[in-house]
Parts: structure tokens; C-alpha cells; sequence
């Protein structure tokens, strides 16, 4: 009758609405889920960025820093807050500051290129930290709009460098000497002046000298010499006593850092 009608027509509502509330708890359910990705993938990626070796930078167009990860403080000493709102160009050393605007006034004009480059940067301490940075311009894309610098510490790298670049030009200053001593016709005072400035190439320094002790073993003159006034070549002489440095030099039979 009248009542089963009315019955029916509720229970014809009612599938609807079970759909519609089915429909929406999946949705909640899948919201939650993309939720608790979204925040594990935030945790995984701040843990990567806190603790690697490297730092992270973005900067706007003009070089200004926006961000600055934790690891800043590892490899430069700043913390992130003293870094944000600095120009990057301050940081870095008036000799490398030519050849680092050189190289990033041509990256806004190339959207997600890369760009890598050896600076020395200040540290927060005041000395000056080799950094490699490499560079992509992301200035195009709208959700990170801006420059990032992934840079590291490379100082011990480059003082390894220079120290065999030291050594490669000491052995070709040696292998050179050896040539010119081999030759027969070549004088004592030219192979000693030619001595002294391999002494001064080689090891970047402005005064050099070799000294003769005498036949009596007395004293030392001075027979080859750069940086010294030429005039003071073979006049300038130096008494040798066991409680001198020259005579604790040559009685020593070892090296005697002077």
C-alpha cells in the first residue's frame, strides 16, 4: 500500500547517498595517503639536504641569497639565518670575483643549464675556503624560481695541487740543473747563478744565495746570488763557528731548516 511506497522511495534515496559517502571516505582515504607521502618524502629530503656533505644555495636573479641549507654551516661556518639576504658576490675573493660574475652573467640567459666553477669564498672565520660550485639556472620553472648552487669544500684538494705541482716543477728544475752541469764548457759561476734562479722559479721565493766555505773551512762567501744587490756577490762573507747557524749547518749531516 501507501506505506510500501513511501518505504521504497527512501530506500531509492538512500543508495545515493551510501555511494556518495563511499565515494567520499575513498577520497579522504586517498588524500590521507598522498598527505603521509608527501610528508615522508619532506622528511627523507630535509634529512638528505641536512646531512650531506655539500650545501645548497638559491639565489634570485641579482645573486641575492633566498636560502641557505644547514650544511652551511659545516662548510662556510655562516649559519643559514646570516647567509639569507646577502649577496653572494661579497662572499667571494677579489681575485676569483672577475671569473665568477663572468660565468653567472651568462646564466640567466641559459634556463636550466649548468654551470660549474672554482671560487675562493670567505668562511665565517675569515679565511678564505676553495669552493666547487655547480650551478643550474631554474629561474623558469615556478616552483623553485630561482638560481641553485650545490657547493663543496675542495680546499685540501687544491693544496694537494699545489703541492704536486711544486714538486713536478722542483724535478724539472733538477732534471734542467743536471742538463747544464753535464755540459763540460759551462763555468763554476754561471752553473751557480743558474743554480739560484732554479732555487728562485721553482720555489716562488725573491732572494736566494750560494755560499763557498773557504779551504780553511773558516767562513762562507757569497758566490752566487738573486735579489741581493749584485755588487755584494763575492764580498760578502760569513763566519763559520760551531755555535753559528752555518756552522751548525755544515757539522749537522742532515737537513737544517734555516
Amino acid at each position: 500500500g501507501a506505506s510500501d511506497y513511501v518505504l521504497k522511495s527512501k530506500l531509492l534515496n538512500l543508495v545515493p547517498a551510501v555511494l556518495r559517502a563511499l565515494r567520499e571516505a575513498d577520497e579522504r582515504a586517498k588524500r590521507r595517503l598522498a598527505e603521509e607521502d608527501l610528508r615522508q618524502n619532506e622528511k627523507r629530503f630535509r634529512a638528505l639536504i641536512e646531512n650531506s656533505m655539500d650545501a645548497i644555495a638559491l639565489l634570485d636573479a641579482k645573486r641575492t641569497i633566498l636560502y641557505a641549507s644547514p650544511s652551511t654551516a659545516r662548510v662556510l661556518g655562516y649559519s643559514a639565518e646570516q647567509l639569507v639576504g646577502c649577496l653572494a658576490d661579497e662572499l667571494v675573493h677579489p681575485e676569483d670575483l672577475a671569473k665568477t660574475i663572468e660565468l653567472l652573467h651568462r646564466w640567466p640567459h641559459q634556463p636550466g643549464a649548468d654551470v660549474t666553477v672554482q671560487h675562493r669564498v670567505r668562511h665565517q672565520n675569515g679565511s678564505w675556503v676553495w669552493l666547487e660550485t655547480v650551478g643550474t639556472n631554474l629561474l623558469a620553472d615556478p616552483s623553485v624560481n630561482a638560481f641553485v648552487a650545490n657547493y663543496r669544500d675542495i680546499t685540501e684538494r687544491k693544496r694537494t695541487e699545489e703541492r704536486l705541482k711544486t714538486l713536478v716543477a722542483q724535478h724539472a728544475a733538477i732534471a734542467d740543473f743536471g742538463t747544464i752541469a753535464l755540459v763540460g764548457s759551462i763555468d763554476l759561476s754561471f752553473l751557480l747563478e743558474e743554480a739560484v734562479r732554479l732555487v728562485t722559479q721553482t720555489l716562488q721565493v725573491e732572494h736566494a744565495a750560494v755560499f763557498e766555505l773557504n779551504a780553511e773551512g773558516t767562513a762562507l762567501r757569497m758566490s752566487a746570488a738573486m735579489g741581493w744587490e749584485q755588487d755584494l756577490i763575492g764580498r760578502v762573507s760569513l763566519a763559520v763557528a760551531e755555535t753559528s747557524q752555518e756552522g751548525h749547518t755544515l757539522l749537522a749531516n742532515a737537513d737544517v731548516l734555516v
